[in-house]
């Protein structure tokens, strides 16, 4: 198995499972990896919480999202993490109605329909760029040097290389939970290997 990684294209994975038998698939990564929580006023209410697709996702303003230009169409992929009480969900964007109207398949439950203030948007997007390079380290995948975070390197779960969870569902943090680290620099030194 080869990662291969580029700026303009999201992670793929290039497979051998025999003499003339290779695969290039596009990685679904699990539950990550994302940027800071939400600090602002704006809320994401569902339309459903349930594991599914079709879900609506509206929020109250444009506010926190994209530098304040809300929802774009390049969003289409990115995961969204959403807080209710001490349980997170999350959930992938599959199209776009609006700046601030998203679809998205839910892919762990998000409690309910409530408005939920606590939520936090994915690194990797045609937004704001993918990783540049790729490198396993101590048991973990990671990945570093997206456009728009060109200092930060994001490593998966411990052994789950695909899997870059921050926590569990319920907030518990441990070890093997995946890890996002941006390089503290007075110059930007964007990452290239």
């Amino acid at each position: 198995v080869l990662y291969l990684t580029h700026q303009s294209h999201p992670p793929r994975k290039l497979t051998r499972t025999g003499h003339t038998a290779w695969t290039l698939t596009g990685i679904d990564f699990l539950d990550g990896p994302y940027l800071a929580s939400n600090t602002t006023s704006t809320t994401l209410t569902p339309s459903a919480f349930a594991p599914g697709t079709g879900v609506t996702l509206t929020a109250s303003s444009t506010t926190g999202i994209n530098g304040g230009a809300g929802f774009q169409t390049t969003d289409v992929g990115r995961l969204i993490r959403i807080k209710e009480g001490s349980t997170w969900g999350y959930v992938k964007i599959t199209g776009r109605t609006s700046t601030t109207v998203v679809t998205v398949t839910v892919v762990n439950t998000l409690t309910n329909t409530s408005a939920k203030s606590t939520w936090r948007l994915g690194v990797w997007s045609a937004t704001s760029g993918y990783p540049t390079c790729v490198v396993f380290f101590e048991d973990r995948l990671f990945l570093a040097g997206a456009t728009d975070y060109s200092q930060r390197l994001d490593g998966s779960r411990s052994g789950d290389y695909e899997n870059f969870a921050p926590s569990d569902t319920d907030g518990t943090i441990t070890a093997s939970h995946a890890v996002g680290y941006t390089l503290n620099a007075n110059d930007v030194n964007s990452i290239r290997w």
